[in-house]
């Protein structure tokens, strides 16, 4: 192997520095080297976010499948911060399916503050399988950010983002693949589920400064009130972009690591 200021070159192939980056702390954590396979996923990844442009909005992202470990898994791709685990063991990590919730006590804290500007903010999760109906969150902070299942309807998806108004509901959004939103205005802001995007009308807000978790909620306050069953594959907070070409890309590497049958 020989290094070079911007990537890795190893069984003829030239890593990204950021994807070899990615995958040593990954090994570090699982206690093994990663299959080639998975290795050639992780840079392919890192390289179509960086050529859609998409690299630059995460503040931190998590990929919760491929590592061999849920240690591994919970090494972010990009981030200021560890991520915190509360309560899930390597029973609710599956290599290709990615990390499910237990719906009553575990969750996932960025410890990433809601401290963004209020007009340029995004925070998504990428579910594998869903959370049902009812108040189970895939991620939200406090009562002025957060994507639920709508109580009235397990299609459902209620969002808001950085916003004080009542919840927007988008109906079919509770579908696999990415559910979140996206605010890049002070007038309204992007929500998507079900492969779909829609504009929502609402005026922003600051946001209440507590850290970012999934798999769960706060809610109001400081106490963690609901949490979600869904499996998740990724997880995402940073700044405002095109969900829907993130989208394209996650189920991209989720198919390749499918395909590799680990």
């Amino acid at each position: 192997m020989f290094a070079a200021r911007n990537s890795f070159f190893t069984s003829s192939i030239i890593f990204d520095a950021d994807a070899a980056a990615w995958i040593a702390a990954t090994e570090a954590a699982d206690g093994q080297a990663l299959e080639l396979g998975v290795r050639i996923a992780r840079n392919n990844l890192v390289l179509a976010l960086k050529a859609a442009s998409l690299w630059t909005p995460i503040t931190s992202m998590l990929v919760k499948c491929g590592a061999r470990t849920l240690a591994g898994a919970l090494i972010p791709l990009k981030s200021l911060t560890s991520w915190t685990n509360v309560n899930f063991d390597s029973g609710d990590y599956n290599r290709t399916t990615g990390l499910a919730g237990d719906g009553t006590t575990e969750y996932l804290n960025s410890n990433i503050g809601d401290n963004f500007s209020q007009n340029n903010r995004a925070v998504w999760e990428y579910a594998q399988s869903l959370a049902g109906s009812g108040k189970a969150y895939f991620g939200s902070r406090d009562a002025n950010s957060g994507m639920q299942a709508a109580a009235f309807g397990a299609s459902d998806v209620q969002f808001r983002c950085n916003s004080t108004a009542t919840f927007v509901t988008d109906t079919g959004a509770n579908a696999v693949g990415l559910i979140g939103v996206s605010r890049s205005s002070s007038a309204n802001f992007d929500s998507r589920g079900g492969q779909s995007t829609t504009n929502n009308a609402a005026t922003s807000a600051a946001g209440g400064g507590g850290t970012i978790l999934f798999h769960a909620s706060r809610d109001s306050g400081s106490t963690v009130a609901f949490w979600s069953a869904h499996r998740g594959q990724a997880s995402f907070v940073g700044a405002a972009h095109d969900m829907a070409a993130m989208e394209t890309i996650i189920a991209a590497h989720v198919a390749q690591i499918a395909a590799l049958g680990l």
